[in-house]
């Protein structure tokens, strides 16, 4: 496995073999108080390694509930920022460790986890910068969805970028994109809140 490990806290898990506890759920008999979110990723955010501390990003909202705070820290040129691609992107099953051991006993290890990412704005810039990603891209990442979540916790999420290419593809009406593959791998997924970073418009 290429990725890195995410570097962000999980629930809690036993130790022992004490009998877990059911965790909560909260479930509406009324359907119309159901509420539907939309899963694809609709963004990438992204920051280097500091170079003092690898287990910290260069760049992070002071509050990453914070609108403010997420205008203040995204630029896609600064060095000391936080970037930002818009792409059409899929998060599919992660990857399982699983250890068989005596007595039909099974032990789960890390789980590796797989963002797809088409970037579809096509230019110099932007192919310079998948060249670049080619190198094995390790940093902190968060990503957001059409349906207006935003995941990876307070500081991101340790990955690496373990593929960006542009297929050239046959047909009238292929368009050329840049594909981004991210990787890592925790015990869980990453953090969620309800999104509060503000998208330009035209």
């Amino acid at each position: 496995m290429a990725g890195q490990l995410g570097l962000y806290t999980c629930e809690t898990c036993p130790t022992d073999c004490s009998v877990q506890q059911a965790p909560d759920f909260s479930i509406n008999n009324c359907v119309d108080a159901i509420e539907l979110f939309l899963s694809e990723i609709s963004s990438i955010y992204f920051t280097g390694v500091d170079e003092e501390d690898c287990t910290e990003p260069i760049a992070k909202p002071t509050d990453w509930t914070s609108a403010s705070d997420w205008t203040d820290v995204l630029d896609n040129e600064a060095d000391d920022k936080i970037r930002f691609i818009n792409v059409i992107g899929d998060m599919p099953e992660p990857e399982q460790q699983e250890t068989i051991l005596s007595g039909g006993r099974k032990k789960i290890g890390n789980k590796t986890y797989t963002i797809n990412g088409d970037l579809d704005e096509f230019n110099a810039t932007n192919y310079t910068a998948m060249r670049k990603l080619q190198c094995g891209f390790t940093g902190f990442f968060w990503f957001q969805t059409r349906g207006g979540k935003l995941f990876g916790g307070p500081k991101g999420f340790k990955a690496i970028v373990t593929k960006a290419f542009s297929p050239h593809e046959r047909g009238e009406n292929v368009y050329q994109k840049i594909s981004i593959q991210i990787q890592w791998e925790s015990k869980c997924a990453p953090d969620m809140i309800a999104s509060r970073i503000v998208s330009g418009t035209c």
